[in-house]
């Protein structure tokens, strides 16, 4: 019977393939929070901004904030920074903001914001508050300082908001984010001279309450779609540093 076994065939090949992406899926993501470990929001990883919503009607659920941070040699950053026309080795904040929102997996997420034609606004004449970046992916909140890191916003559509908040009040156990928060930024490490890590900050905000039926719910977005978005946030992170290290000839 040729036409079965094609058909078993084809079902092994398929199987095989499943299989190798999912073992390649698993150990990358050992990798990336081995390369990347999440630290808490407090200490040198500590930005006001990135905790702080500015509708005071939402709020920053711990478990849905991240600081994910890479060491790197500091020769590597002052390198990159250089390239990026950063010769002031206080201006670190800055350069780094500037390579991440510049590195290759956010700028073809940037393009295709705007249907492809360039990845808009990346700060390449500095950053002020309300700056819309990366064709309206993110708006800046916060510019970099010597000691403070980039702090952006990104907004979910009121439309989906709203949805999921209705879907919630008659019974379905989650809720989606209404935006959140991200800080880019460089941490001093006081032993290791250097070295220096390299910050991104991650902060999701949702609604105290559920708008349709005043209630305090408690209901936030499910914790595999989160692991899933962390899981992005670390990917993104990791093309950036690769920038750094392969510009730096690092790598």
């Amino acid at each position: 019977m040729p036409f079965a076994s094609g058909r078993i065939t084809a079902r092994k090949a398929t199987l095989t393939l499943l299989a190798g992406y999912l073992a390649y899926s698993y150990y990358d993501n050992r990798r990336l929070v081995k390369s990347y470990p999440s630290r808490p929001p407090t200490g040198a990883y500590y930005t006001a901004a990135l905790l702080t919503p500015r509708i005071l009607s939402r709020y920053n659920p711990p478990s849905y904030t991240d600081v994910f941070v890479a060491r790197v040699p500091r020769r590597a950053l002052l390198s990159a920074a250089r390239r990026h026309g950063f010769d002031d080795p206080t201006s670190l904040n800055e350069a780094w903001a500037r390579i991440f929102l510049e590195s290759p997996k956010l700028s073809f997420e940037a393009k295709l914001y705007g249907i492809l034609k360039d990845r808009g606004d990346t700060g390449a004449s500095g950053f002020y508050p309300g700056q819309v970046l990366l064709n309206g992916t993110f708006v800046v909140e916060k510019p970099p300082s010597k000691t403070e890191p980039l702090v952006i916003s990104w907004h979910m559509p009121e439309s989906v908001v709203g949805f999921f908040e209705a879907l919630a009040s008659a019974g379905y156990p989650w809720r989606v984010s209404s935006g959140g928060r991200h800080s880019i930024g460089v941490v001093e490490i006081p032993d290791s001279p250097d070295e220096v890590e390299l910050v991104y900050g991650c902060g999701d905000e949702y609604e105290r309450c559920n708008r349709v039926n005043g209630k305090e719910d408690g209901k936030l977005n499910f914790m595999l779609w989160t692991e899933a978005q962390k899981k992005y946030e670390r990917r993104l992170l990791d093309d950036a540093v690769r920038q750094v290290l392969n510009e730096a000839g690092e790598k």
